[in-house]
């Protein structure tokens, strides 16, 4: 029998300085012509200057431009080298004629087997994922703090129940593949309910109970590292804890104000694990069925145990955290981010309210998931890959 790697994750706490906050932000690279992507990736790194190169990584597609940035103590700090990034891509992206997309989809646009980078990961990937893969050409906000190794069970609980909080919150790929079924994020169910090791974790009773689960994936081949744990909130490789909820925001400066807001909520959690007992677990997929229909007009559960919508939950949520707000310099960041989902609310546009409500929000979010299979199906005919058993 095969030996299985084991995954662990206790030798990597603490690693990254407590509560420091990082984040990985993912861009679409366009024609500024046709609006159209390009692979430009390697020759854009290339023109960069090293002071942002090297935080550049590559991943899945060719056109998608990626950043991990380094820890830093507070977000406003995380800012200045999200627009450092910005300013620099700016510059070698003119002249070629094209520029960076935020945005949580490939939208308008098919993918295309050119668009795959052909690495390491991409055939495990592609053979895990199956025919869900045209569902891969999406972009996130990835935000990590670093915890003490004795908090983490009790972050990852509190964290799970505002998935559908920050998923609400950044909701940014109302199309995807050139469709649309009048959501407001396309990306969040694939990335939920793809894959057997995507999604909500269980609410772990410790740590032993979290690594046998892990060790089961591990024996199944499910999963070979911490990396293939996709899951929507997770501990990390990196001695951090990480949500991966969020759609790439339409802005850097967006991205740095969720952030700004992350932190704050893991400082919180690890401080009181019990301050988020008001959202029951039963009421999650009724609310991650409303956040992924409907945006920033979604109602969902409050920190308060009442169903309120996303601007009046928001509120709720900064009053506790207004002490942590101060002490890492967030305040500024978090209210603009109110101000920005407060007039998000008010679009009268069918990305964020569908004329014609949807009777049943869970069972859209689960047609999401299904009719990838029809989407991909030609797809694979045309890829060539057809015959290999996906």
């Amino acid at each position: 029998m095969t030996a299985q790697p084991e995954i662990t994750f206790r030798d990597k706490f603490p690693k990254v300085a407590k509560y420091d906050i990082a984040c990985e932000v993912e861009g679409l690279l366009c024609c500024d012509r046709s609006g159209q992507p390009v692979n430009l990736y390697d020759e854009v790194v290339q023109r960069l200057p090293d002071r942002t190169a090297r935080f550049c990584h590559k991943e899945f597609l060719h056109p998608m431009l990626e950043l991990v940035t380094s820890p830093h103590p507070t977000a406003p700090e995380l800012r200045k080298q999200l627009r450092q990034f910005e300013s620099d891509t700016t510059s070698v992206l003119s002249p070629l004629g094209a520029n960076v997309r935020w945005v949580g989809a490939l939208d308008n646009a098919v993918l295309t087997r050119e668009m795959i980078r052909d690495y390491n990961r991409t055939q495990v990937t592609l053979e895990r994922v199956g025919p869900m893969v045209p569902r891969l050409a999406t972009f996130g906000l990835h935000l990590h703090v670093g915890v003490d190794f004795g908090a983490l069970i009790g972050v990852l609980k509190a964290l799970n129940k505002l998935v559908p909080f920050f998923t609400a919150l950044s909701a940014n790929s109302p199309r995807m593949s050139c469709l649309n079924y009048q959501a407001a994020s396309h990306r969040f169910p694939f990335w939920a309910y793809g894959m057997p090791t995507s999604g909500w974790p269980h609410q772990w009773r410790d740590w032993d109970h979290l690594e046998s689960h892990v060790a089961d994936l591990a024996r199944l081949g499910l999963a070979s590292s911490p990396k293939d744990l996709h899951w929507m909130v997770r501990p990390t490789r990196f001695g951090t804890v990480e949500l991966r909820c969020c759609d790439m925001p339409p802005s850097l400066d967006m991205a740095a104000e969720i952030a700004a807001l992350y932190q704050a909520v893991v400082i919180m959690s690890a401080r009181n694990p019990g301050w988020l007992d008001a959202i029951l677990v039963a009421a999650l997929q009724a609310d991650i069925s409303a956040s992924t229909t409907f945006g920033a007009a979604a109602v969902l559960s409050s920190v308060t145990g009442e169903r309120k919508a996303l601007v009046e939950a928001f509120a709720d949520i900064k009053r506790p955290l207004g002490g942590v707000l101060d002490e890492i310099k967030a305040r500024e960041l978090v209210d603009r981010l109110h101000r920005r989902v407060a007039a998000r609310t008010e679009l009268p546009t069918p990305t964020w309210r569908p004329p014609v409500p949807v009777a049943s929000p869970a069972r859209a979010t689960r047609d999401l998931v299904v009719s990838s299979a029809s989407i991909a199906a030609s797809w694979l005919v045309a890829m060539g890959v057809a015959s290999s058993g996906w």
